[in-house]
């Protein structure tokens, strides 16, 4: 073999070795990167795995309504009414306004009688029920959960009633304005009062085709329950200038109390009728101090 050949084939030799490092070489780096793959993927899945988890809403159980997911016993005995009701929350707040519906607040208490009857005879009636569903937003609300709610909207039901009580029921704007109140209302007439379903009639037709009188209605009533909560807030000294109530304010307030006395049944107004002890201890000082103060004048020029 010539010397020309044998370097040529020393050449070949030397670069075949040559590749072969560098082959070895690369698999040792593609080793190590698939090594590192697992780690980097394990890595992320910590990462996820470390970040809060939004709960799923739970599940209604067939034939329950929201209010089984809530806590108090009396938004729980009204669970399984086909009234599509709500708690007082964002929720129903905001679909009220998005549907432009008014909103129908019920306020009881577990241990409150004419609640149940209303409740059996018209929260537990489907035909009523449903009339609830598609012309109001309906939320149910506790008294002893939510105090704040209560005293808010009975206020309103006294200012236009006359008298309030349990269970409470007043039909709001979306914006939370009351436009009609009242208590117990019967499944059938009776009493005086229109039963439940007229009501619910009458107020989705005046919602429908009446809407400028019941906003001025609701602008009315807010009004005066502004007024009232500034005059309270005078006679508390809150706003720091003390207004001393007029007497003949009182004894006007008085005699419209006894102008609605029933001297034959007792209490004041019609049925249903709920002890107001405010109401009592008021007109019967009012009265003794009248009475005192003419005896006293009588004595004086006697």
């Amino acid at each position: 073999m010539s010397a020309s050949k044998k370097k040529k084939d020393a050449k070949k030799t030397a670069a075949s070795k040559n590749a072969e490092t560098r082959l070895d070489e690369n698999q040792q780096t593609a080793g190590h990167d698939d090594v590192s793959e697992p780690q980097t993927a394990n890595q992320a899945t910590s990462e996820i795995a470390a970040q809060p988890v939004a709960e799923a809403a739970p599940e209604t159980p067939v034939g329950a309504n929201r209010l089984i997911h809530e806590t108090s016993t009396y938004l729980l005995q009204h669970a399984y009414n086909p009234v599509d009701w709500y708690a007082w929350g964002e929720e129903a707040l905001a679909r009220a306004k998005k549907e432009d519906k008014p909103i129908l607040l019920s306020v009881g208490y577990a241990a409150c009688h004419w609640c149940h009857v209303m409740e059996h005879e018209s929260f537990e009636d489907v035909p009523t029920a449903k009339m609830m569903n598609d012309n109001f937003v309906n939320i149910k609300v506790d008294r002893e959960e939510r105090t704040d709610i209560d005293e808010i909207y009975m206020k309103a039901v006294q200012l236009m009633t006359g008298h309030g009580g349990w269970p409470m029921t007043v039909f709001l704007t979306p914006d939370l304005k009351p436009f009609f109140g009242g208590t117990y209302f019967p499944k059938e007439p009776r009493h005086g009062m229109p039963s439940f379903t007229q009501l619910l009639t009458a107020l989705s037709e005046a919602w429908r085709d009446r809407r400028a009188e019941v906003e001025e209605s609701s602008g009315s009533v807010t009004e005066h329950l502004k007024m009232l909560d500034s005059l309270n807030a005078r006679s508390e000294g809150k706003t720091g200038a003390v207004q001393e109530i007029r007497k003949d304010y009182l004894q006007d307030a008085a005699d419209r109390l006894l102008d609605v006395f029933d001297h034959r049944f007792g209490g004041f107004g019609n049925a249903p009728k709920f002890p107001h002890t405010f109401v009592c201890k008021y007109t019967l000082r009012e009265k003794v101090f009248m009475a005192y103060k003419h005896s006293t004048e009588i004595s004086g020029t006697s």
